[in-house]
């Protein structure tokens, strides 16, 4: 996951990076960057979408400067077409075409957007008796954008934190843009302070204990096997379809080696194995 979230950084960088390079005409660093995006994260694949955006929203089409985007466009293609078959995220089934798409697209956008999108319309159309249709159309649009690559995920029905770091930064400019008419206000400052409190204190109270809980599968199970004799084991109802934490978790624990653990396998049956089975209500392994 931080090795996830390092990447999504990474891109959200050179993404920004090739916008403003694009913007100011250097059209050669702007697909430099572009290919580091690429490089980043496959997601990166977007970045073209965002650009044309960006142009017609300014009405500065010219169709010949985007050639210099396909290029590393086609590299990547490529590449990603040869490796297809080796790709872990779809051979085993984290993310599948499919009409369950649509619905995560529809879910990841609403709790994007509830409810201090609805709030601040509100206070802004309040303040000047108007919406800004084709903000919010250009706004909405460069989100759902940044979401297409993620949007096939099959585990579950909206797409992680991790993975909406370039559409919360499309968020947070809709916001400003909406609060402008706002400037120099109490207003402002006051909608400012409660929403900065709301998500701080929503981290504390809220995700923090999230995180514990999702992380909990394979805390417990370094402080199960550091109890234990290094020996064969098995892992009964792991909560993730992911071999690769339990061997991992093996590595944390001295003596221990990543061949010794393992999830249960009805097909390799081992009858000596010693077995720990997660209960998720108490979040140990018995």
């Amino acid at each position: 996951m931080w090795l996830a979230a390092m990447n999504e950084t990474t891109l959200f960088f050179f993404t920004l990076l090739t916008l403003i390079c694009w913007t100011q005409e250097r059209y050669l660093l702007a697909a430099l960057s572009y290919a580091f995006a690429l490089f980043s994260k496959e997601s990166g694949i977007i970045v073209p979408a965002l650009v044309l955006m960006v142009d017609l929203y300014r009405n500065r089409f010219v169709w010949n400067r985007y050639v210099l985007l396909l290029i590393p466009t086609a590299f990547f293609a490529a590449v990603f077409l040869l490796t297809l078959s080796n790709n872990f995220m779809l051979t085993n089934r984290s993310y599948s075409f499919g009409p369950h798409a649509l619905v995560v697209l529809g879910v990841s956008l609403h709790r994007l957007l509830w409810p201090w999108f609805y709030i601040i319309l509100l206070v802004g159309w309040l303040r000047t008796r108007k919406i800004p249709w084709p903000l919010l159309a250009a706004s909405v649009g460069a989100i759902l954008v940044t979401m297409l690559p993620y949007m096939f995920i099959s585990y579950q029905s909206s797409l992680p934190s991790r993975q909406l770091y370039l559409a919360s930064a499309v968020l947070m400019t809709m916001f400003a843009s909406l609060l402008k008419p706002l400037r120099g206000t109490v207003l402002l400052k006051t909608v400012v302070v409660i929403f900065v409190a709301f998500n701080v204190g929503y981290l504390w109270l809220r995700k923090d204990a999230q995180f514990e809980e999702r992380a909990a599968p394979t805390t417990q199970l370094i402080e199960a096997l550091k109890q234990r004799a290094p020996q064969r084991t098995v892992i009964d109802n792991f909560a993730y379809p992911y071999p690769e934490i339990v061997t991992g978790a093996a590595l944390a624990v001295p003596g221990w080696n990543p061949s010794l653990v393992s999830i249960n396998d009805p097909k390799a049956p081992c009858s000596d194995c010693l077995r720990l089975e997660w209960n998720s209500g108490d979040r140990r392994y018995f």
